[in-house]
């Protein structure tokens, strides 16, 4: 250790300067496990040893921890080996579908696109009862000193909720997202420690994220429904009774359609808005994933994770 690492926040500045140029979930990752463990191991070693000064404490345990290089090419090899078991496959076999339109049928990327979409819309469902009431009630109970603790429950419960989702987005967008809880060191009593996590700012952007995903979860679910329905109905439309909207449109107010000749016609034409609609799906996944990282990791390294 070079002696201008004097102390934890320097630590992290120099590890987030290590990892410069890498992805922001990593840095992330990065920060929020190192911060832990330092405030944790020199918490311990203070305690074991009650005449030890904290600069004595962050020395012996920045020793078992590592340089910020060498933490800092730990974590990123970890990520290349990481890579190469789940990325690396999937994004050779989502170029290869680019060079065809129809390709995309192929593409688990795209399906798997489609499945966090009709997932999202579950989510919402849930997102309407524990966040659009839990939020007002649990801030509302903080006018009593039993409702502080429940807030802090529930605020912890959104944070962990908003990482399940982080989860849902890398497996199945492939957008690499942060995968460890972010760090809040908070001492003291119930009250200290809601006080700490209301002024951090990764709270509100968490319930900011929450609420936005209610509409959007209903829109994506939406898209789903009408999307394969579309798909579905093209291809048995010639078995449609004549009373179906869109046999009438097709083949006119007083036709039964045309029988299972028709299906020449309707399964091309089903499997072509398939493809559409696939291709619409990866678009949307890759969007959102990359909206979600934005808002919720951003461009560079985060923020010193929040301290009492």
């Amino acid at each position: 250790m070079t002696d201008r690492i004097d102390s934890i926040q320097s630590y992290l500045d120099r590890l987030t300067q290590e990892l410069k140029g890498s992805d922001p979930a990593i840095i992330m990752d990065a920060v929020n496990d190192a911060s832990e463990y330092f405030h944790s191991e020199v918490d311990a070693i203070i305690a074991a040893s009650p005449g030890s000064s904290s600069e004595a404490a962050f020395e012996k345990a920045a020793e078992k921890f590592g340089s910020p290089d060498e933490v800092a090419r730990s974590f990123l090899e970890m990520e290349v080996q990481v890579d190469k078991a789940f990325g690396r496959a999937l994004a050779k076999r989502e170029r290869r579908s680019r060079n065809a339109f129809f390709g995309v049928i192929r593409e688990p990327r795209a399906w798997a696109s489609l499945l966090y979409m009709l997932i999202s819309f579950l989510i919402a469902v849930v997102h309407v009862f524990w966040v659009g009431y839990g939020l007002p009630l649990s801030f509302v109970s903080c006018a009593f000193i039993i409702g502080i603790p429940i807030c802090l429950f529930f605020i912890a419960s959104l944070r962990a909720l908003t990482l399940v989702e982080f989860r849902l987005i890398e497996t199945l967008l492939g957008e690499r997202m942060p995968r460890r809880p972010i760090f809040v060191k908070s001492d003291g009593n119930v009250l200290t420690k809601f006080t700490v996590m209301v002024k951090d700012g990764y709270t509100w952007k968490t319930i900011l994220y929450l609420l936005l995903m209610i509409p959007t979860g209903a829109i994506y679910g939406a898209i789903v429904f009408v999307g394969i329905g579309a798909v579905f109905e093209l291809l048995y439309l010639p078995l449609l009774p004549n009373y179906s909207d869109l046999v009438r449109f097709v083949y006119g107010s007083g036709s039964a359609g045309p029988g299972p000749w028709g299906f020449v016609v309707t399964i091309p034409l089903g499997i072509i808005v398939l493809a559409c609609v696939l291709h619409l799906f990866l678009f949307m996944g890759r969007l959102h994933a990359r909206l979600v990282k934005r808002l919720m990791v951003g461009r560079s390294a985060p923020a010193a994770p929040a301290t009492t």
